[in-house]
């Protein structure tokens, strides 16, 4: 009876959203190990997701998920018996650029972050609808591969963005009207 109270059920449900227990730091000492034998990909696979949409009979060469990479370089190497596996945004940058790609990876989460941010509190309803499924979409960037993660936000980001906005183009209205009126300016006491 001590397992199931409120204290372990919170602490579970939380690990689930902030905990790294994935494969996430096992396999970012893979992409080291990879990068080490393999060198590093010079922005190929940053490539390949900004691509996602071209298809292999336009780009016979074209990269797979960075998942999908480190996946087949340990089954090769270490023993591994599936690919599907999780890869960092953090690795993902180590992976093309090594060092300074982490770090510049970092600097664009953090000014994406920020963008975010400002839509939640400042933008019209499609600007903070969009701001707020994004946020939560960081947990899946955030775990990676980059890949599926840029390919299905480019999707959402289609579908909670432009599909409103055409509707309400469509529909003679110019712009889509914020989510809350203007606040009200107080008037001095005695102007009423």
């Amino acid at each position: 009876a001590g397992l199931l109270n409120f204290e372990n059920i919170t602490k579970e449900i939380r690990g689930h959203f902030v905990d790294m227990h994935y494969d996430a730091w096992a396999n970012l000492v893979a992409a080291i190990q990879y990068v080490q034998t393999e060198g590093l990909q010079i922005g190929r696979q940053l490539l390949g997701s900004l691509l996602f949409w071209l298809p292999r009979t336009m780009w016979a060469d074209k990269p797979v998920s960075s998942g999908q990479l480190l996946g087949d370089y340990l089954v090769l190497n270490s023993g591994l018996w599936f690919t599907n596996i999780s890869f960092s945004f953090p690795a993902e940058g180590y992976v093309d650029f090594g060092i300074p790609g982490v770090a510049v990876y970092a600097i664009l989460l953090a000014l994406y972050s920020v963008r975010l941010d400002y839509f939640v509190n400042h933008g019209s309803v499609v600007e903070r609808t969009s701001a707020i499924y994004f946020s939560f979409y960081l947990m899946f960037v955030m775990r990676g591969s980059f890949l599926p993660a840029f390919a299905f936000g480019v999707g959402a980001l289609i579908a909670i963005n432009v599909i409103p906005i055409a509707i309400a183009r469509i529909g003679g209205r110019r712009r889509v009207t914020p989510a809350l009126p203007a606040p009200a300016v107080p008037y001095p006491l005695g102007t009423r």
